[in-house]
């Protein structure tokens, strides 16, 4: 019963992922999202536009000619909340979201039973079928949407219709709304999971995967960014592990592997984990924004100590640049130069023979 209340609560909360796998789609859900509303919202007005102008020249649309009218206006105010809404407020989309679906839905009512009260109805089923695979959100809140909606159509038809025609709106209306619930679940959950595997393949193509910092490609892309990014200039710390080739000799490449994994942990944890890249082997680089040289120098002083304290060594040089005179090709070519002087210095202190 416990694996059972544990798959239900996963599908219905979080589309069939675990909560920490959702949170990281969220941002991307939330984005997709104002993308659909603005492009639905602008279609529905459209249609409705043409129907409304329709409802003119046809008698027989004639009696629809204010509801077409209400939802235009109601559409482009939907549109202009998605239009200027920024893509982190996640809960203001989604409220937009629910507001587009639940005037989709209250339009089909309005047509199937107030409107045409004799007629079976048509528009609502199709909404109700096709509406909630617009969207990506928690199975729960769109399926909790669909049931309302559904409850309100079965309770307004039974005051207002009779006979044949609401037997069958019915029947039609409450098995379609559970063919709804179930195709939402799956879209739902198929969309959810095409998001977290994207994600997750973007996040394997510019990840070093032995020390979890980004590699070269992410490295290369960002190269870029960091003189618009920062306000007054930027620091580059260029860091070569020292004795890699001898510990792979020695004691292995597990070890070597280990040393390595220590290093990057440690250059996360002082330069923090956007900024930080393993460039080769045994190379990395970090880059520091608005940070004046005392404290770059204070920074490396801390990492080396950590590094140290573990029994590795590693050569570190850098670079500090204002942003007006940033030219990133030869602030990273400095920051290597420095570094290269301290390997140096390091196995000529050392009296240890460097591998060419």
């Amino acid at each position: 019963m416990n694996k059972i209340y544990s798959f239900i609560k996963n599908q219905m909360l979080y589309a069939g992922l675990s909560k920490s796998e959702y949170d990281q789609i969220i941002d991307d859900i939330s984005a997709d999202n104002r993308k659909s509303i603005m492009a639905f919202s602008a279609l529905s007005a459209t249609c409705f536009i043409i129907l409304y102008i329709m409802a003119y020249i046809t008698k027989n649309a004639a009696m629809n000619r204010d509801v077409y009218g209400i939802s235009i206006l109601s559409f482009v105010v939907i549109f202009i909340i998605a239009k200027f809404m920024d893509n982190r407020r996640i809960r203001w989309i989604i409220a937009d979201v629910y507001l587009f679906v639940g005037l989709l839905f209250s339009i089909g009512i309005a047509l199937g039973v107030i409107v045409s009260r004799n007629e079976q109805t048509v528009t609502f089923v199709a909404f109700l079928l096709t509406v909630p695979m617009l969207f990506v959100d928690r199975p729960i809140r769109m399926n909790l949407c669909i049931l309302i909606f559904t409850v309100f159509y079965d309770i307004l038809a039974i005051n207002i219709k009779s006979g044949y025609v609401l037997q069958v709106d019915l029947l039609d209306v409450t098995v379609f709304g559970i063919i709804g619930v179930i195709l939402s679940s799956y879209m739902m959950s198929v969309k959810c999971q095409r998001f977290f595997y994207s994600k997750k393949i973007v996040a394997l193509s510019i990840t070093d995967t032995l020390t979890g910092l980004y590699n070269r490609n992410h490295y290369d892309q960002n190269l870029s960014i960091y003189q618009s990014k920062c306000d007054k200039r930027v620091g580059c710390i260029y860091v070569d592990v020292d004795g890699l080739h001898e510990i792979n000799n020695t004691k292995g490449h597990a070890a070597g592997d280990m040393m390595l994994k220590f290093i990057g942990k440690t250059i996360q944890e002082i330069f923090g984990k956007d900024d930080s890249y393993r460039i080769g082997g045994d190379e990395f680089v970090a880059f520091i924004l608005d940070c004046d040289e005392n404290s770059i120098i204070d920074k490396i002083s801390q990492m080396e100590k950590l590094i140290i304290k573990n029994r590795y060594h590693v050569s570190v040089g850098f670079c500090v640049e204002d942003k007006n005179e940033i030219k990133m090709e030869t602030l990273i070519k400095q920051a290597e130069k420095m570094m290269y002087r301290k390997k140096e210095e390091y196995y000529i202190k050392n009296r240890i023979e460097r591998r060419r």
